[in-house]
């Protein structure tokens, strides 16, 4: 396996493919969204991994799956259900780093054109992948191991 390395900065989004949104999850504006899928093993490994980039919206989603996303460039405010069930309200730049478990309802606002890169497991959870990529046998048997 090659390694890659793009630069989400300055990737030319002509060949990116449309990420539609349904109309339950567009609260206000077009995402206009893109997806560009740089890694793509769902079927054997579980793991997808890319960029997506977002125009001036407001959208609400609650993924399947597990995911990390990292703002690459641009601005947005991220609003989750914490802990306690109350709401979280955090906003977002480059550099900014969220992760979501499974099925968390997360929106949205880009208040921008901005482009996130995301990783996200379609089976299995992140601690366990990563486990599996430094060679563990058994990640749950494995002590002393913090939780993504």
């Amino acid at each position: 396996m090659n390694a890659s390395v793009f630069d989400g900065d300055t990737l030319d989004v002509a060949n990116w493919e449309p990420l539609v949104h349904t109309p339950e999850q567009i609260i206000a504006g077009d995402p206009g969204s893109l997806m560009l899928r740089v890694l793509d093993r769902s079927t054997e490994e579980g793991v997808v991994i890319g960029y997506v980039h977002y125009q001036p919206c407001e959208i609400c989603v609650a993924p399947r799956q597990e995911e990390m996303v990292i703002v690459v460039k641009g601005r947005a405010t991220l609003e989750t259900a914490g802990a306690d069930g109350r709401r979280e309200r955090r906003v977002l730049g480059p550099g900014s780093i969220a992760h979501f478990p499974p099925q968390v309802e997360q929106r949205w606002t880009f208040h921008e054109p901005t482009r996130l890169a995301f990783h996200a497991l379609t089976g299995g959870r992140m601690t366990d992948v990563v486990a599996r990529s430094i060679g563990e046998s058994n990640p749950a048997a494995t002590t002393n191991r913090r939780e993504l």
